[in-house]
């Protein structure tokens, strides 16, 4: 008769020898570190339920020898790939979850009067608001590195800081820069044609509103949602 396999729970020494077994392999981000822990302790503890009769080290070894041929680093690649994943479509749902129907009221109201301002203005109106809307990308920045998560966490320690820093530089990429792309903002005192004032209305309208986003409503739902995967582990939020 086949006696039930018993449970065999790691103590927290053994999770804290994978954790400096993961460091000297030079596992790059802490968040990586922290899946391939996971991953390590799941297996042995796994295999030590399955043969009773071995001990942590044959374990980890035998772990070990199920790995790809390359080893450690197949499955951190792994590991950086389904946690990029991961982030890229937490921050594409952050875009869902902020265009509610009051910040679509707020960008078509903003639009009116951009509108309405460039119509008067022509494009001095247009590149003073647009060198204004480009220095508060600036002073956004700036912030977040003496002050946001890029310093709190160190960006070279966490995937996810990286990644979300990389989707704010697409946006500013994408909509900061729109102006540059499609007229000449060197020219001043120019009266603009009404498709004209209605394009760039439209352009900077919901650059600002993702703006507000990307410095008051994002950083939120990214709080919420390191909290949710790590908040067992005690990381603190900036």
């Amino acid at each position: 008769m086949n006696l039930p396999e018993t449970k065999y729970d790691l103590s927290a020494q053994e999770i804290e020898f994978l954790k400096s077994y993961t460091l000297e392999r030079g596992i790059s981000y802490t968040d990586i570190q922290i899946e391939l822990v996971d991953h390590l302790a799941t297996a042995i503890e796994g295999k030590i339920s399955k043969f009773p009769d071995l001990d942590f080290d044959q374990a980890l070894y035998q772990v070990m020898l199920d790995f790809p041929h390359t080893g450690f680093y197949h499955f951190e690649n792994v590991a950086k790939k389904t946690l990029r994943e991961y982030w890229e479509k937490k921050f594409k749902s952050y875009i869902y979850q902020y265009f509610k129907l009051p910040k679509i009221i707020s960008f078509l109201a903003i639009t009116a009067l951009l509108f309405q301002i460039f119509s008067w203005g022509g494009t001095s109106a247009r590149n003073l608001t647009f060198f204004i809307v480009l220095g508060t990308w600036l002073i956004y920045a700036l912030k977040e590195f003496f002050f946001g998560l890029n310093n709190n966490y160190h960006r070279k320690s966490f995937l996810f800081i990286r990644k979300y820093y990389e989707a704010c530089a697409n946006v500013f990429l994408g909509f900061g820069m729109i102006p540059f792309y499609i007229s000449d903002v060197t020219s001043f005192g120019e009266t603009m044609s009404l498709s004209a004032s209605l394009v760039f209305a439209l352009f900077l309208g919901i650059e600002l509103v993702i703006l507000y986003g990307i410095w008051f409503e994002f950083p939120k739902y990214l709080k919420s949602d390191i909290e949710l995967k790590y908040g067992h582990l005690n990381l603190k939020v900036a």
